[in-house]
């Protein structure tokens, strides 16, 4: 009867009626065991009942005292969403490097954002608390990224890469980034690696000096992004943009040799998380692999662990951070189409559609004459195709068929438009034919420039991982020569229309500016503009040069005779229209048409970013259960 009572109390449905500890229990059936309630007993029972109490009696004892000496446990945590809003008016920027980052322990979370006609900056908000505030310094700011021990943060801004203390004070210059950077790690070494358009990766101190090269560009790779310190401190993982799509890679910091994990498939923003995964974005899901950071190896397979990322059309960056903590934040959307607009614009920055067509356009040309448009438009799957618009007939040809194919210029008999193809070559096709010529292979990534007037060499630019931007020559007989070559990098070439001067973008001032020098020979080389300058081109007459610098077109007017002579820069009209800077995209982004009165951009269609951010807590115990390991 006693053991019936304390087996009857344990089963009670009331929690209050039961034994409220171990210890309680324990005590109970020690009492009972020690036949101090044997008195208590006198109805006899039969030999098989006394057994089964007696083995019940003893399983409940040796249950109930393992119960009373087991360590202290938690329960197991459970993954929890909610959505996390900035203040009313301020948005997340999309960019090309992911727009917010945890601190280490997750306690707080750093957002690039702006309101509306304001500069972008940087924003912190603590995860306990409701309030985010601006971090006095950051106007201008991207690519925020954490210190190891979370009391600093990095970013780059103005073609600079600076550290702030979050303890207070001014921001402190690390070094120079004028090219436009893709993802950087702080290690625990104070070392900083980052990535650049075009290259492979930079490292540089974080207290200061040059950055130096850290990984060379294999054949058939045109960049190197996204990097991340594994927990060793002396490897980095990063996605390479390669000949067959984007892959996560691995690098050592001490040899700078990598190796692409193949085995991965296609993946961008390659991470690694403290619960034994690498995680990566592929077509708006986020997928995990169980992987070994010791051994450096992968211990599963791959399984998607979530759907829904806003992935960005143009670069294929998925917005998404995750602390080392178990906190996963993420913008939501899809990888969708941008819908962009081809416009004609005047001189005082008006504009109307040139084609009826939107779509993801990049590259526009003019043919010669002015009755065909070239542009380049990215497809859904990513991939990206040259098409030719005709503009009396609104006919459409669809250029190229296969691989990745960019920046189209056209012959100068206007039948022919060279292109580049899988960042490896230099083709030319016929428009409506079907016969392809490979001008030019080369490692480093080439891309067309322009032709000299009687069509006999073409002038392009290619990225060797040294220089990180050279020009070139091409004869046509097939062979090619560097034309300038430095230590800086040079881009954008683009021939007067007279043959005798090229006009090209270069960085050895420490920011990128227009110049010109005499072509084919002559050493002496002219500063074109004063405040910085992009994607220059010249007017049909030659008497005009323009470029683009932030939000405005600018203009130079262009004397040769007697001598080489240029005013100096002025306005022609504030630029709202796409441009290089707008989508951190190395490409040409507009054209001068033939009646040089007009030119080819593009309007709308830029990325939306959002306020608010969801949120999963406790998200590593989710990835275990999805992702499991070996």
């Amino acid at each position: 009867p006693a053991l019936d009572r304390t087996v009857a109390k344990c089963l009670a449905k009331d929690p209050e009626e039961r034994w409220q500890t171990a210890r309680d229990l324990v005590d109970e059936l020690q009492w009972i065991d020690s036949g101090a309630a044997a008195e208590t007993t006198v109805v006899a029972r039969p030999q098989h009942r006394r057994l089964a109490y007696g083995a019940l009696l003893g399983a409940l004892v040796a249950t109930a005292i393992m119960w009373a000496i087991r360590p202290e446990t938690r329960s197991m945590p459970f993954a929890a969403r909610l959505h996390l809003s900035l203040p009313e008016g301020q948005e997340i920027e999309p960019t090309w490097s992911p727009p917010f980052v945890f601190s280490p322990d997750g306690s707080q979370l750093v957002v690039r954002s702006r309101r509306p006609g304001e500069s972008r900056q940087l924003h912190i908000r603590p995860i306990d608390g409701f309030e985010a505030r601006p971090l006095p310094g950051t106007e201008g700011a991207e690519m925020p990224f954490f210190s190891p021990d979370g009391g600093r943060i990095g970013y780059r801004s103005h073609g600079k890469l600076r550290k702030l203390s979050l303890a207070g004070g001014a921001p402190v210059t690390i070094g120079d980034a004028t090219v436009m950077v893709v993802g950087a790690s702080w290690g625990p070494d104070d070392t900083i690696v980052f990535a650049t358009a075009g290259s492979g990766l930079m490292k540089v101190s974080a207290h200061g000096g040059s950055p130096e090269p850290l990984t060379t560009l294999q054949q058939g790779e045109q960049q190197h992004w996204w990097p991340q310190f594994l927990p060793d401190g002396k490897t980095i993982v990063f996605t390479a943009d390669t000949k067959s799509g984007f892959r996560p890679a691995l690098a050592s910091l001490e040899t700078g040799e990598h190796r692409v994990l193949e085995e991965l498939g296609a993946g961008r923003v390659a991470r690694y998380v403290p619960s034994g995964h690498l995680v990566y974005a592929e077509g708006g899901r986020l997928l995990a692999v169980p992987f070994d950071p010791v051994r450096l190896r992968l211990t599963g397979t791959a399984s998607s662990v979530l759907d829904g990322l806003h992935t960005s059309p143009t670069s294929g960056l998925a917005y998404f951070a995750v602390s080392n903590t178990g906190t996963l934040a993420y913008l939501s959307g899809r990888e969708a189409e941008l819908e962009r607009q081809l416009m004609l614009v005047d001189r005082q920055g008006v504009g109307k559609p040139i084609v009826d067509e939107r779509g993801n356009f990049l590259s526009p040309s003019f043919s010669p004459d002015g009755t065909k448009v070239a542009a380049v438009r990215f497809l859904e799957s990513g991939r990206s195709d040259i098409w030719v618009y005709a503009l009396m007939s609104g006919a459409r040809i669809r250029l190229t068929t296969e691989g990745e194919n960019r920046w189209p210029i056209w012959g100068p008999d206007g039948d022919r438009i060279t292109y580049a193809r899988d960042y490896e070559s230099i083709q030319s096709k016929v428009v409506g034919g079907d016969e392809v010529e490979e001008l030019h292979k080369s490692p480093n990534p080439p891309f067309p420039g322009s032709w000299t007037p009687e069509g006999e060499a073409l002038i392009f630019f290619e990225f060797p991982p040294e220089t990180r931007g050279d020009i070139w020559t091409l004869s046509e007989g097939g062979e090619a020569n560097p034309w300038i070559a430095t230590e800086f990098s040079e881009g954008f070439p683009e021939l007067s229309p007279d043959g005798r001067w090229l006009a090209y973008m270069s960085n050895e001032s420490g920011r990128y500016e227009v110049y010109v020098q005499a072509f084919p020979g002559g050493s002496e080389k002219m500063t074109i503009s004063t405040d910085g300058g992009f994607e220059p081109l010249w007017s049909p007459d030659g008497r005009e040069l323009f470029y683009r610098i932030g939000e405005r077109l600018m203009v130079v007017s262009i004397q040769t005779t007697p001598a080489f002579r240029s005013s100096r820069p002025r306005k022609l009209f504030d630029d709202h229209y796409i441009s290089g800077l707008t989508i951190n995209a190395l490409a040409r982004t507009y054209d001068v048409a033939p009646d040089g009165q007009h030119f080819l951009m593009m309007e709308g269609g830029e990325e939306e970013g959002g306020n608010q951010l969801h949120v999963v807590l406790n998200w590593f115990e989710e990835l275990k259960r999805l992702a499991p390991g070996e």
